[in-house]
């Protein structure tokens, strides 16, 4: 299982997630089949970077992985964004997904849907 299928499936198991308006966490972008909702808040995962982390018998035996939360707040759904964010670091980090820095939220420019990236590294 890839890291960004693994932290898709932690988190649509994580039964807070539909608390903050959102039915479905998907993996590298949202599927045309998903009739385009601009009101819902959706979330998708990607990778960001890997490298290796440890050698073994000149082979590689770990990887250092990041990935990234793109979050989509709906303009019908009113929730708070501070509270969505810090409650998914949260419980990434008891997941062991340690929360790195990142920007600051900004309108999608297809869909001016406020958008936040959240990047994590595994340990």
């Amino acid at each position: 299982m890839t890291v960004v299928a693994e932290v898709t499936k932690l988190l649509n198991n994580w039964e807070k997630l539909n608390s903050f308006g959102i039915k479905r966490v998907y993996s590298y972008y949202i599927p045309q089949s998903v009739p385009v909702a601009i009101g819902n808040n959706e979330i998708y995962v990607s990778d960001v970077s890997s490298e290796p982390a440890e050698y073994g018998s000149n082979e590689f035996t770990t990887r250092n992985n990041v990935i990234q939360l793109n979050i989509m707040y709906g303009s019908q759904n009113h929730v708070s964004q501070d509270e969505v964010e810090n409650s998914i670091s949260s419980f990434l980090l008891q997941k062991n997904w340690r929360e790195l820095p990142s920007g600051g939220r900004y309108p999608d420019p297809e869909t001016g849907q406020i958008t936040k990236i959240l990047q994590f590294k595994k340990g």
